[in-house]
C-alpha cells in the first residue's frame, strides 16, 4: 500500500501544483500529509496514519468550502 501511494504522489503532485496556482491550495503543504500518512504506515503505525489521514481531509474539506463561498 505504501509503495503504490508514493507512486501515485507524483501525478497528485502535478495537480496540486497546478491547483495551487489557481486556487491558493498549498500543493507542498497536501505533499507534507502525503509523506506524513506514507511514513506512518511504512513505520506500521496505524493510530499515527490515521491521525494524519483525518488531519489531511479535515483541511482539505476546510479549504474546498472556503472555495464553494469564492
Amino acid at each position: 500500500l505504501a509503495r503504490q501511494l508514493v507512486q501515485n504522489d507524483q501525478p497528485l503532485g502535478v495537480l496540486n501544483r497546478r491547483v495551487s496556482r489557481a486556487q491558493g491550495w498549498s500543493g507542498r503543504a497536501v505533499l507534507r500529509d502525503h509523506k506524513a500518512i506514507i511514513d506512518a504506515i511504512e513505520a506500521g503505525n496505524a493510530d499515527a496514519a490515521e491521525r494524519h489521514m483525518r488531519a489531511h481531509i479535515e483541511r482539505t474539506r476546510a479549504f474546498q468550502q472556503r472555495s464553494a463561498g469564492q
